[in-house]
Formats: structure tokens, C-alpha cells, sequence
């Protein structure tokens, strides 16, 4: 009976721990969204009518192409500085794979 026991917590602990593993990827996700949504609502709030012109309109529509443009703008940028200037991206943003991507991408967009 002890040892079923023992079998179930360490079964919930490697779920918990698989678990753990996958928040950091879905929050520098969120982060990189959350930077462009923040971006986008200032712009909408300070160049109304700008902002409407370049994507047609004030709504949820209008600010999710505003999100979707900051976010392609940010990668092809930080692609870009990580093929031209491969030793200073490492140095800044902790290596050249995804997480570093995301990383250049959020301060990118701030």
C-alpha cells in the first residue's frame, strides 16, 4: 500500500514538473504579445487618426493587425541583427536560438 503511494506522488510530481517546463515558453509568448498589445493601445491612444489610416479602424480588428505588424516587424528586425552582428546579439540576449529571439523581439518592440 506504501509503496502505491509513493508511485502516485512521484507520478504527480513528474506532472508537476513537466508542467513548470512548459510555462516559460507560453510566457516569453505572452510577453512578446503583451509588448506589442501594450505598443499598439499607446499608438491608438495618441495617433488616433493615424493609426486608423494605417489599419482601418479603432476596434479589435484594427488593434489585432496593429499586434500582428509589430510582432513581424520585431522578428525580421532581430533576425536581421542576429545574422549581421551574430557576437553582439549573443552578448546581449544570452545566445542565438528562440528564447534569445524572443528576448530581442520584446525589447524591440519596447
Amino acid at each position: 500500500m506504501k509503496k502505491l503511494g509513493a508511485v502516485a506522488l512521484t507520478a504527480i510530481g513528474v506532472a508537476l514538473a513537466s508542467i513548470a517546463m512548459a510555462v516559460p515558453a507560453t510566457a516569453a509568448a505572452a510577453g512578446v504579445h503583451k509588448a506589442a498589445e501594450q505598443e499598439c493601445k499607446l499608438e491608438r491612444a495618441t495617433d488616433t487618426r493615424e493609426f486608423v489610416n494605417q489599419y482601418g479602424g479603432k476596434g479589435k480588428r484594427a488593434l489585432k493587425r496593429c499586434i500582428r505588424h509589430e510582432k513581424r516587424s520585431a522578428k525580421r528586425d532581430c533576425k536581421e541583427e542576429r545574422a549581421t552582428d551574430t557576437r553582439e546579439f549573443v552578448n546581449q540576449y544570452g545566445g542565438k536560438g528562440k528564447r534569445a529571439l524572443k528576448r530581442c523581439m520584446i525589447d524591440e518592440i519596447r
